[in-house]
């Protein structure tokens, strides 16, 4: 937890408790709403309760949310119940909001109750000057830690090889990228390790997980099917550097491309 709550037992934050920092709808406040409310008030208008939805800020607003004043929102007095037949989310339905969960909702309601885009809709900006390292140093700092010592070279050659291909490194690697004292010494390693054909077979085992690739149908007797060719496809997409859009075209035209392939 980023900070430490200060909380009563009632199921309400401390007078005048804040976070040090505005609350993020997308980093703080998607996630409560996600796990807790969009199962009744979310965009399957089948399932939805009270007519309220809680998944666009309109709908939030219209019935649910006064920006600005949590007391005169209806959101708010609901989650802060300890009336069992008042509470929000009910208790029949397995879920319940933290301490912390309820401060935030809080804050950010007091807050005005921003919004934003899920972040695959938000083109990244580009920070001048700024490497990943600024980062992971300023979220580290933060939160009191520092980063770690430097790996030795070897070590730094296992993480990689496993890192990008899945697979211990080549010992004739090893040695060049460890007596290799010139400036682009890990860039030329890096390079080496995205060439070889293993890792398109290391990033498409995540690809293919989340398209449920298997090579029987698992259902009933469990039959063979032939789909292999459509796992070389993506293990091709990755060597060869396809960029995602047209990955994701051809993956959804397919055969009513022009000139599809097999």
């Amino acid at each position: 937890m980023r900070e430490c709550l200060i909380l009563i037992l009632a199921g309400t934050v401390a007078p005048g408790f804040v976070l040090a920092e505005p609350v993020s709808f997308n980093r703080d406040i998607r996630p409560i709403l996600s796990n807790n409310c969009y199962a009744c008030h979310g965009f399957d208008q089948n399932e939805r309760k009270a007519k309220l939805r809680l998944d666009t800020r309109e709908g939030a607003t219209a019935k649910a949310i006064v920006p600005g004043d949590p007391e005169g929102s209806p959101l708010w007095q609901r989650v802060s119940q300890i009336d069992d037949d008042e509470v929000m989310p009910p208790a029949e339905s397995g879920k319940s909001l933290t301490l912390a969960q309820r401060s935030l909702l809080k804050q950010w309601i007091s807050e005005g109750a921003p919004w934003e885009d899920h972040w695959a809709y938000i083109a990244p900006k580009r920070l001048a000057n700024r490497s990943i390292d600024d980062f992971v140093s300023a979220t580290l700092q933060s939160e009191g830690l520092t980063m770690s010592a430097k790996a030795d070279r070897r070590t730094l050659a296992r993480r990689l090889a496993f890192d990008i291909t899945g697979l211990p490194p080549v010992p004739e690697q090893v040695t060049h990228f460890v007596n290799n004292d010139g400036s682009d010494a890990f860039a030329r390693y890096v390079e080496d390790l995205l060439a070889s054909p293993r890792y398109g077979e290391r990033m498409a085992i995540y690809w293919l997980d989340l398209v449920r690739f298997a090579d029987t149908c698992g259902y009933h007797g469990d039959q063979h099917r032939d789909v292999a060719l459509y796992r070389d496809y993506v293990i091709d997409a990755f060597n060869e550097n396809l960029s995602f859009d047209q990955f994701t075209v051809e993956q959804l035209a397919g055969d009513l491309l022009e000139n599809p392939t097999s």
